[in-house]
């Protein structure tokens, strides 16, 4: 395309698909730039394939082009088969783009989809929106990032379906691929129904990194819906990113962590997590505020990590297999009725050199309520940590909790029960030794 013709113009260009309905495997129209060409500001349509195993239209940017300012909008699917997409690859960048990732509209069709390979970069204040499927089992908006490339300061928003059935809009990074400076927001569904539609989700694998991206992760509006997910599996790590997993009605955020092997870890680096704990009002017992698992070959490596109080509390979990490793984690305290930051060790999961503390909070109807927790069930190991527990400061307040179930053991463990009145100065008894 030439660039003296593209560049500043308010072209609308749409890629429609040929064939008709019914017949199969017919390609979509595709818009090229190339070389250094520039979108300016065009609209730029690609519409939906029409025939069972077709290919909707496309948009490629390839060696050093530019999308500047452009809209940029892929239709959902009506069938199955490839879908309206757009293409970033070699060194092309996508400028201060915004792209609308449609999802599908009929039973397994795919969304629209966006995808990034090379050193090609979602740069500049490029905005991607996936959205979720809008009938019964349609996928959602799809971004992909792969080979080397990144996501630069970009803005991404992976919705939730609205419609029950659907899935919510996905992002996938894998294969070096970086999140770089992204801003990634993955809401929770707003449907109230007991099998209420997906949230929108994210996924590194493949030696890909959260690098420096910043992540909100939203739980659902209401006792039904789905929660937004971020996933780190084989081989990824959080690395510096802030995420914070947000409470929802019933269920906060979810993220988690798993690998492979012992060489191929998921990580989560130096990340800063905050699991939010919720203010709604539901029955103890019954909602849970942001929530953080490490599963099996996963370590939390020297994140530092916030679990906060509320009627649903924020809770970190270890699983078999999973180490606490050099991270620091703060279960903090709360209000009157409700329940404390909690922090649980399953099956054989160790806290290895980890700093834990625990929070005072407001006195409540079952002692530790509003007090952070600390719990080592199974066969779970306190290894070398260094864990204390505070005193409360005043007759309102409650001590906190380290516990230990089954054959849990604290190991080498330094273990620090404050007295009450001096919380925070850590002059309680120390225990160093083997199974208490």
């Amino acid at each position: 395309m030439d660039d003296a013709f593209v560049r500043g113009s308010r072209l609308l260009i749409t890629n429609f698909v040929a064939g008709e309905s019914g017949i199969t495997g017919t390609l979509g129209g595709t818009t090229r730039i190339s070389g250094s060409a520039v979108a300016g500001s065009a609209h730029i349509a690609n519409n939906t394939s029409v025939s069972v195993s077709g290919a909707g239209g496309g948009a490629v940017f390839s060696d050093d082009a530019n999308a500047q300012q452009a809209k940029i909008d892929s239709q959902g699917g009506l069938l199955t088969g490839d879908n309206a997409s757009t293409s970033f690859r070699d060194r092309a960048s996508a400028g201060q783009v915004t792209i609308f990732n449609f999802g599908g509209r009929a039973a397994s069709a795919f969304g629209g989809v966006t995808s990034f390979r090379g050193t090609a970069a979602a740069a500049g204040a490029a905005t991607l929106v996936m959205a979720g499927g809008s009938a019964d089992w349609a996928l959602g908006g799809f971004a992909v990032l792969y080979a080397d490339s990144n996501a630069g300061t970009a803005t991404l928003d992976l919705r939730a379906a609205d419609v029950l059935g659907a899935t919510g809009g996905r992002a996938q990074f894998f294969d070096r691929a970086s999140a770089s400076s992204a801003r990634i927001s993955v809401p929770g569904s707003s449907i109230d129904h007991v099998l209420g539609p997906e949230a929108g989700a994210v996924t590194f694998a493949g030696a890909s990194t959260a690098a420096d991206a910043s992540f909100t992760v939203g739980g659902n509006s209401h006792d039904g819906g789905g929660v937004g997910t971020l996933r780190f599996a084989a081989d990824s790590t959080a690395a510096s990113s802030n995420i914070t997993l947000a409470a929802g009605q019933t269920r906060g955020g979810a993220l988690s962590f798993e690998g492979l092997s012992v060489s191929a870890l998921a990580s989560a680096g130096n990340v800063r997590i905050t699991n939010r704990g919720s203010s709604a009002r539901a029955p103890r017992g019954v909602a849970i505020g942001g929530q953080t698992t490490f599963s099996a070959y996963s370590s939390a490596g020297s994140a530092s990590i916030s679990n906060r109080a509320g009627f649903g509390f924020g809770l970190a979990t270890f699983f078999a297999a999973s180490t606490a490793r050099d991270a620091n984690i703060a279960n903090l305290g709360g209000a009157a009725g409700e329940a404390g930051g909690t922090m649980q060790f399953n099956n054989s999961s160790s806290t290895a050199r980890a700093v834990i503390v625990n929070r005072t909070g407001a006195r409540g109807g079952s002692g530790f309520d509003a007090a952070g927790v600390t719990r080592f069930v199974d066969q779970a190991s306190a290894d070398q940590a260094h864990i204390t527990a505070e005193g409360g400061a005043s007759s309102s307040a409650v001590g906190d909790l380290i516990s230990f179930g089954g054959t849990a053991n604290s190991a080498c463990a330094t273990l620090i029960a404050e007295p009450a009145g001096r919380p925070g100065r850590q002059q309680g008894a120390a225990g160093q030794a083997g199974r208490p």
